[in-house]
């Protein structure tokens, strides 16, 4: 599976060099739209910006944690996003019909209001956000409730209770950024 990497270059031709390098370590580098991580080279960031972000510095600048320092290997930076990528996959915020929905404080947001969602809410919103919403009842039961195959009713009481918390039902195939 190949990781979706947003670009942001001032200098087209190395960002262009940058990506045909990066395809064969799994990244598909896109210059806009829904991502897993971002790589920043000196280009503004978008706002939101719900991505981990990895910035490339130049010479004498300073950075945290989350920075290389130019130049870097092709190896050291493949392994630098990957390892962002993992660690942003749980506290990643994703959008979702408008809303942003932030896995790790386990709320969702619209229009700067905040709604705290319970814990299976927000590991059924995150089981579905990391299968691409394409997840039947039966292993979503198995993978949040960890329950077994029972009875129909058993099977279908946890989920429309979750789903009925709801006013609105969770879109079918979410942006993820």
């Amino acid at each position: 599976m190949s990781l979706r990497l947003l670009l942001l270059s001032k200098d087209p031709q190395f960002a262009r060099l940058l990506s045909a390098q990066l395809a064969p370590q799994g990244f598909d580098c896109v210059d806009e739209g829904p991502c897993d991580i971002v790589l920043q080279d000196g280009a503004d960031l978008p706002d939101p910006v719900l991505a981990p972000v990895l910035r490339l510095l130049g010479p004498g600048e300073e950075g945290g944690e989350d920075c290389l320092q130019k130049p870097v290997r092709l190896a050291q930076l493949a392994a630098a996003l990957k390892r962002l990528a993992d660690k942003g996959r749980a506290q990643r915020k994703r959008i979702i019909g408008g809303k942003i929905f932030d896995a790790e404080a386990g709320l969702l947001i619209n229009q700067g209001e905040s709604q705290r969602l319970t814990g299976k809410e927000a590991a059924i919103l995150t089981y579905l956000f990391d299968h691409d919403g394409s997840v039947g009842r039966d292993e979503l039961l198995e993978s949040v409730w960890a329950m077994g195959l029972r009875s129909a009713l058993t099977r279908w009481k946890p989920i429309s209770t979750a789903c009925a918390r709801r006013s609105r039902p969770i879109p079918p195939s979410p942006n993820i950024c």
